[in-house]
């Protein structure tokens, strides 16, 4: 028989108790169904097997970064340990996890002083080793109790001495470096499809700037653009072009461009033209290493190099929707309840029931992939890039120039239309300037072309080199740069 477990409360009210009081344990072999509708599922990666946690009641489950703890309101599970803890939830508020070696709690039997708020710290064990406060309107971001510092979305805090460092931009978005030294603060004006400035601030673990870098970016609130940093924070993703947007609710066109910086002088390495952050990511579009990134084209998804060269593209087979890179594996990815490697070979599923019901992403490591109930649906605003892609490297041409793909000729129309009239053909290699049209812009949906690639039905407008203006189809065009693929071989006029 197991030994029997002293429930009696510490000075916190945490108390130990049976896991069967509060969490309910599943097992399922590999590729067994799973009938499940709650709970959350670690998916061992290399064995394929899944185990399961339910609340008893039914409540929703947290876990921590690395797998180790599963929570609901007023219970925790310590997975390593097989320990299971209990608490009133109207005193104390789980608030932070750490290595998985301590947690905050926050008291909510009222304020500290100054209206601070008042937290404690506790071991595997669950017993109080330290309290601490954090300034008024000041929330716990990340945590490192071997150094004694606290990292809130105010500033960083010395636990010890109460010392408060605050951001030179409080209230920006916090990137932690996982593989790097320190963390950094992102600012930008305000979410825009419009060009802005953007500003990095690296920060050390002693709380001192080491760098503050502004950038142009795009950072409107949709999915494929914004501001991305590397996990070694030496670089910084960022969508610096997003011109013409439609009114399209999901997916529309846009020339967009993405740029890599080098987090510490600023400079612009790598200018990729025809790309995007991939839409729906459920995690960083980096690799494991910080050197290499994932975007999405018209073509796909792609890897760019931070010394401006295409890597090897994942299978076809891969897609971005809700897919998350591995944290320390550069070939894992794992996308809904699976785990493959970038060339689409599958390692490891879960087998749900109800799979659309279903998202995944990883822990600290990808020993296990972490499979837990969707929210709701996954429909959101997204832009989607136009002309096949390009790399581009210093210096720098700012003009928007393109190239034409096909080996005949590329019709260029009055109208977007196929029933315009041709205003010139032309031959593979002519190099045009994307302008925009006086009323439309620079691009426009219009009727798709028997021929087209792309199901995208996309019209960009044109000048040429003589001078003539025109629309043409945007899936015979590339941005000019170090293309991707080869050119298509189409055996006829285009458009």
């Amino acid at each position: 028989p197991e030994p029997p477990i002293d429930s009696t409360p510490n000075a916190l009210g945490i108390r130990e108790i049976r896991t069967d009081e509060a969490f309910t344990r599943l097992e399922y072999a590999p590729g067994e169904l799973i009938p499940e509708t709650t709970g959350v599922f670690f998916l061992d990666v290399e064995s394929g097997a899944v185990e399961g946690w339910q609340h008893v009641g039914g409540l929703p489950l947290d876990t921590s970064p690395d797998n180790r703890y599963v929570e609901a309101e007023g219970v925790l599970h310590d997975r390593d340990e097989d320990r299971t803890f209990s608490w009133d939830a109207a005193s104390l508020r789980r608030a932070a996890w750490s290595d998985g070696n301590s947690i905050a709690f926050e008291h909510l039997d009222g304020d500290g002083d100054g209206g601070s708020r008042r937290y404690v710290r506790v071991g595997p064990s669950m017993e109080p080793e330290a309290e601490f406060d954090t300034p008024a309107g000041w929330s716990i971001h990340a945590w490192r109790p071997e150094d004694g510092l606290l990292l809130t979305s105010g500033g960083l805090l010395r636990l010890e001495t109460g010392e408060a460092l605050s951001f030179e931009n409080p209230g920006g978005e916090i990137h932690v470096f996982p593989s790097g030294e320190g963390f950094a603060s992102v600012s930008s004006p305000g979410s825009s499809l419009e060009a802005q400035t953007c500003h990095v601030f690296r920060y050390n673990w002693s709380g001192i700037l080491v760098s503050e870098v502004a950038f142009p970016c795009v950072d409107p609130p949709i999915e494929g653009a914004g501001v991305r940093l590397s996990p070694n924070g030496r670089w910084i993703a960022a969508t610096t072009g997003a011109l013409d947007p439609g009114t399209d609710a999901m997916g529309f066109p846009v020339l967009a461009t993405l740029a890599l910086f080098n987090a510490e002088t600023g400079e612009e390495m790598v200018r990729v033209r025809g790309a995007t952050l991939p839409a729906l990511f459920g995690g960083t579009p980096w690799l494991a290493g910080g050197d290499a990134l994932m975007v999405e084209s018209v073509l796909g998804l792609h890897i760019v190099t931070v010394d401006g060269q295409w890597n090897r593209s994942p299978s076809p087979t891969l897609r971005s929707l809700w897919m998350s890179l591995a944290p320390d594996n550069p070939s894992l990815v794992g996308s809904f309840q699976a785990v493959s490697t970038l060339d689409g070979e599958t390692l490891a599923a879960a087998n749900f029931e109800a799979p659309d019901m279903w998202r995944g992403s990883w822990g600290s490591t990808s020993r296990e992939f972490r499979v837990f109930r969707s929210a709701g649906g996954i429909g959101v605003a997204s832009i989607s890039p136009t002309l096949l892609p390009a790399i581009q490297t210093p210096p720098y041409d700012d003009a928007l120039t393109a190239e034409v793909t096909v080996d005949t000729c590329l019709n260029v129309r009055a109208d977007a239309t196929t029933e315009s009239e041709i205003v010139v053909c032309l031959p593979p290699e002519r190099v045009v300037e994307l302008v925009a049209h006086p009323t439309d812009g620079y691009l426009v949906r219009g009727p798709c072309v028997e021929d087209d690639l792309y199901g995208r039905c996309v019209w960009v407008h044109v000048l040429t080199e003589d001078g003539e203006q025109g629309w043409a189809y945007a899936d015979f065009l590339r941005w000019s740069g170090i293309p991707l693929v080869p050119d298509p071989d189409p055996p006829a006029p285009r458009g």
